[in-house]
């Protein structure tokens, strides 16, 4: 059985990636003094992450993903860790979850 979503991403290249990346980060760096005292990043961060479809860098098309490279999610983590170190590392995290979970 294939798991297939009804709405299909349009295909996102590499440097429109990291410029929606690059383009949270002002507002992730008015957040990071936040991000470290909660221990959290903040909700606002996350909201712009998945509205970005940042999130969906590695996840495979069938599953309303863009399914493109590990450089692509790398310069998008090092882009948003410009703003917050950790707000950059929690991003990796999730972006290499969905990649673990899919790849088998």
């Amino acid at each position: 059985m294939t798991l297939e979503t009804t709405t299909k991403p349009q295909d996102l290249t590499h440097e429109e990636a990291v410029r929606r990346a690059r383009a949270m980060v002002p507002r992730i760096r008015e957040r990071a003094l936040r991000a470290d005292r909660e221990r959290k990043v903040p909700r606002e961060t996350i909201d712009e992450f998945v509205a970005a479809g940042l999130g969906r860098i590695m996840t495979p098309k069938i599953w309303g993903g863009y399914e493109i490279s590990h450089d692509v999610a790398c310069d998008v983590v090092l882009a948003i860790a410009e703003g917050c170190g950790s707000t950059g590392w929690c991003c990796s995290w999730l972006l290499t979850h969905v990649w673990g979970f899919t790849a088998f």
